[in-house]
């Protein structure tokens, strides 16, 4: 009588050890993957690229009193202002590196987990190298743009949002978590709000009927509260309403890029269209040539291997393609690839997803030959693209170690 519960306590034993055994190894590869994505964007940092914008965001709070300090456009987006507001409190402006590295690894750790919980260990180990390679993450990740805080705060809101449909975790307060993200990445740019269009559909489709309304109505709540949030702030600090949302809607309304009015007929959405492929396959710029000429190649053939699966991962599907048709067919009209770095773990977890299998039945020599030439190729583009950059970023920083010397510069404002 004895031999049954003292089995059971054995087999028990066994499962929680081997348990633990994998969180560990999962936990080693995490954290190896989180150094050399580190190491990479302390390598390639570029302390001062795109300056008009990094120098509206380094001026903070001071831009509110001083208004011609920076371009309202940039001083109204508080998930901007206010961390860099926090890290300049000792006059340090490096400081602003850490918001932009912590983001920029938290996407690769959130990237990591979905891959995990999605698809496995080795899906997880696919997306997370695309993410931590990835030429453009190397080189801004570490940036203070809004580009990537924006792709953390969605993925993230993405991840809960995932947890609510595939694992049926219904609690409200993940839910609203899920919507205060979007709303948070909002706060550092206006787009991001299209994210809460896929969000919607996920939760909607995929819950059960009884829990539906509630859950979606709790999510929009929490991408209310923070809009509204941020509005009274900034009547606050500027002493007059913005409604953000209301102020960027003139993009599509009647102006474009640089506040040039143009008529939108068919053809001018068309050109639009084309210039920014041209733009995704700029060839006088090896990186971005390879970066978009590369991964959307993977994503198309990651797109394939699921093919008999895509209703399994509407919810990844639809996140990532809905911000691809946002800037391709709304989006000012400017050239900036990394428009897209947000998608680019979106589209990392397909190639995972879709190639998981293939990468199984590779022999050791290939796998090595494969990822030997993968890290090769985007760490040169990388190092391409520090050379372009780095002349400018540091000629303006010595410009303004100058200005400090000579005791003129209260300001980030001189550039």
């Amino acid at each position: 009588m004895c031999t049954v519960p003292q089995t059971n306590a054995i087999g028990v034993t066994m499962t929680f050890l081997k348990s633990m055994a994998k969180r560990i190894n999962e936990n080693k590869q995490l954290t190896a993957f989180l150094l050399i994505a580190l190491t990479l964007r302390l390598i390639f940092h570029l302390p001062f690229y795109l300056t008009s914008d990094l120098i509206n965001y380094l001026n903070a709070l001071d831009a509110f009193s001083l208004r011609d300090l920076g371009d309202t456009m940039h001083i109204v987006r508080l998930g901007m202002i206010l961390p860099s507001a926090l890290l300049n409190l000792a006059d340090f402006h490096y400081a602003t590196v850490i918001y932009g590295l912590l983001t920029s690894l938290g996407t690769v750790w959130i990237t990591y987990r979905l891959g995990n919980a999605m698809g496995g260990s080795i899906t997880a180990k696919i997306a997370t190298s695309i993410v931590i390679f990835a030429p453009m993450d190397i080189c801004l990740g570490p940036v203070f743009l809004p580009d990537g805080p924006l792709s953390f705060y969605a993925l993230s809101s993405f991840y809960f949002t995932s947890r609510v449909v595939l694992e049926k975790d219904t609690k409200p307060i993940i839910t609203l978590l899920a919507g205060l993200l979007i709303g948070i990445a909002y706060t550092c740019k206006v787009n991001a709000l299209f994210f809460g269009i896929p969000a919607v559909f996920h939760l909607f489709f995929g819950l059960p009927h009884d829990r539906r309304w509630h859950l979606t109505t709790i999510f929009c709540l929490g991408v209310g509260i923070i809009i509204i949030g941020e509005s009274i702030i900034l009547r606050a600090l500027l002493g007059e309403w913005h409604i953000r949302i209301w102020e960027t809607l003139g993009f599509i309304s009647g102006s474009k890029g640089n506040h040039a009015t143009v008529d939108k007929t068919t053809f001018w959405w068309l050109e639009q269209i084309w210039f920014k492929v041209g733009a995704f396959l700029w060839g006088g710029h090896i990186p971005t040539a390879v970066m978009f000429s590369l991964i959307p190649h993977l994503y198309l053939g990651g797109l394939w291997k699921l093919r008999n699966r895509l209703k399994n991962h509407y919810g990844l599907l639809i996140w990532g393609l809905v911000w691809i048709c946002q800037h391709m067919l709304i989006s000012p009209q400017e050239q900036e690839p990394r428009y897209m770095q947000v998608a680019i773990p979106f589209g990392a977890l397909v190639v995972g997803l879709g190639f998981r299998s293939v990468w199984e039945s590779l022999s050791k020599k290939y796998k090595c030959t494969l990822l030997g030439g993968f890290i090769c190729i985007n760490l040169a583009c990388a190092g391409i693209f520090y050379a372009t950059f780095s002349p400018i970023s540091y000629a303006i920083e010595n410009y303004i170690g100058q200005l400090k010397m000579l005791g003129e510069n209260t300001y980030v404002d001189g550039p």
